[in-house]
């Protein structure tokens, strides 16, 4: 075995392959001063963010559910027209439509604070952003991956829009960035992908090189075989009655269909927001009445809490319009914005209620409910 590389684990399974370094078109990033007038340079960006954004649900269509489900919300914020005009003091200081982009996307970042997870959701944003600035500036090109052989992703840091592309010849992926409740080790995770991030130094392994990505050790090894990995730990099951109680977490009917088929006794939280995410209209009682039984019915036995919706902030929903507030993440969200929106609350809790069943227990909790 060769040099190791650590980082932080994400899975249980190890996997071999060939690294394949993950790189960017040149330029696609830089931030350039206009040749025009901001005018136009708005009318660029607007029509870029336009073609951007279809080229991103192309690349993502063919991608899991739970990425498609990241990919519609973060669009959602892209194409508001408040980022154009949170862009449109960049624009008017002579910058051009991308690097406008790229800098109301960093004021979006510094509104959010030290707040580690919604720095990272303006992370996943600016990776949909490098996709609008190549169709402004003309640029193509980048990395793709073939579909034989066995490759492991090396990356700084992946995008939602990156890890849509992921494909059976994906077999790990390692990152210099990146935690543990990262897109990138979420999306891993989900697909059983072994991952290593926040992997000081993954960017010196050789394009080409035989590594293993050995999760279970926290470790990436050059020349690595998959009979090196470390072992995971493993329990023996001596009684059904488990010492803690573990309930799944979900947002659609896949997912609870999917923790259905696990040990999990329950729910531990049913994330309703992620019901109208891409809604455009306001369904009816009786819609949701419908979607809650489905749910509820596939869910695994046990008891099952769920919140009520926690929109806004980086969670909008089309038909609950919010408008503008200085401090959205502690502003009118959740449980406040149903209030805000007389005509939805009732609607959502009377759907809920219909559908709680004698086989599990259901709880409500109201998201945000000061």
């Amino acid at each position: 075995m060769g040099a190791e590389i650590h980082g932080i684990g994400i899975g249980r399974e190890a996997g071999s392959g060939h690294v394949l370094k993950w790189s960017r078109a040149e330029g696609i990033d830089d931030h350039l001063r206009s040749s025009t007038s901001p005018d136009l340079e708005r009318e660029s960006l607007i029509a870029g963010i336009s073609a951007g954004a279809a080229a991103v649900r192309e690349q993502s269509a063919g991608g899991d559910e739970h990425t498609a489900e990241i990919i519609s919300a973060l669009l959602m914020i892209i194409e508001d027209d408040e980022l154009v005009a949170m862009a449109s003091p960049h624009l008017d200081a002579g910058w051009d439509a991308a690097t406008s982009l790229f800098m109301a996307l960093d004021d979006l970042n510094d509104m959010m604070g030290d707040d580690e997870d919604f720095q990272s959701r303006v992370g996943d944003l600016r990776g949909i952003a490098l996709t609008i600035s190549a169709k402004i500036r003309g640029i193509e090109g980048g990395s793709s991956i073939p579909a034989q052989g066995e490759w492991v992703i090396v990356a700084d840091d992946l995008t939602p829009v990156d890890t849509a592309q992921f494909g059976p010849s994906v077999v790990g992926v390692v990152t210099e960035l990146g935690g543990p409740t990262s897109h990138t080790a979420i999306i891993c995770r989900s697909r059983g992908i072994p991952a290593v991030v926040s992997a000081k130094g993954a960017l010196d392994l050789a394009a080409g090189a035989l590594v293993l990505v050995d999760p279970a050790g926290n470790r990436v090894v050059e020349g690595g075989e998959l009979s090196d990995a470390t072992t995971p730990i493993s329990f023996i099951v001596v009684n059904d009655e488990p010492l803690v109680t573990v309930r799944a977490n979900i947002g659609s009917l896949a997912d609870a269909e999917s923790a259905a088929q696990t040990q999990a006794r329950g729910v531990g939280l049913f994330r309703t927001e992620v019901l109208y995410l891409d809604r455009r209209e306001q369904p009816s009682r009786e819609a949701q009445a419908k979607q809650f039984a489905a749910i509820f019915r596939a869910a695994p036995a046990g008891k099952i809490t769920v919140r009520t919706i926690d929109a806004g902030s980086d969670k909008p929903v089309p038909f609950l319009p919010n408008g503008e507030e200085e401090n959205p993440a502690l502003g009118v969200r959740g449980f406040r914005l149903g209030l805000a929106h007389e005509e939805f609350q009732p609607d959502q809790l009377g759907a809920i209620s219909a559908n709680c069943c004698a086989s599990s227990t259901v709880e409500i909790m109201g998201a945000m409910f000061r």
